[in-house]
């Protein structure tokens, strides 16, 4: 079945370049509705807490979220690292950034008991104090 384009073309109503335009224009606009529907979704369907951390104004309200958040899941220090990205022009942000990427190297092959006083220590207010020992982070 020829589409209307290439009925077009055949009946010399429409130029070849023409229709090649065309064709690339429809495709461009399906794969931006594409997009726009996944990006629509995966908001939609993102974990609650997710959006929490990221409308965080302060990093002190950040580093709480991101310690809640861990300490239920610590499989999403990725998007953790994300969101502190947002802090990065702040003058502690670089310090958050710091800590988050420790925290990630503390938390692999970490065993679920000693992860919550992993996370209670390294988000303390006060500051966080892990030490690498044996190329392991600790607290």
């Amino acid at each position: 079945m020829a589409t209307l384009l290439d009925e077009l073309a055949k009946k010399g109503l429409i130029a070849k370049d023409k229709e090649k335009k065309i064709l690339e224009r429809q495709r461009d606009e399906s794969r931006r509705k594409e997009v726009q529907n996944s990006r629509e979704l995966s908001s939609t369907h993102r974990d609650p807490s997710l959006i929490r951390l990221g409308s965080c104004p302060s990093i002190r309200e950040f580093k709480a979220i991101a310690k809640d958040l861990l300490t239920e899941d610590p499989g999403k220090i990725l998007a953790v690292i994300n969101e502190a990205h947002r802090f990065k022009e702040e003058s502690a942000g670089k310090d958050l950034l710091t800590l988050v990427y420790k925290v990630k190297d503390g938390l692999k092959g970490m065993d679920r008991g000693s992860v919550e006083k992993f996370l209670k220590r390294a988000f303390r207010r006060a500051g966080a104090t892990l030490e690498k020992k044996d190329s392991k982070w600790i607290s």
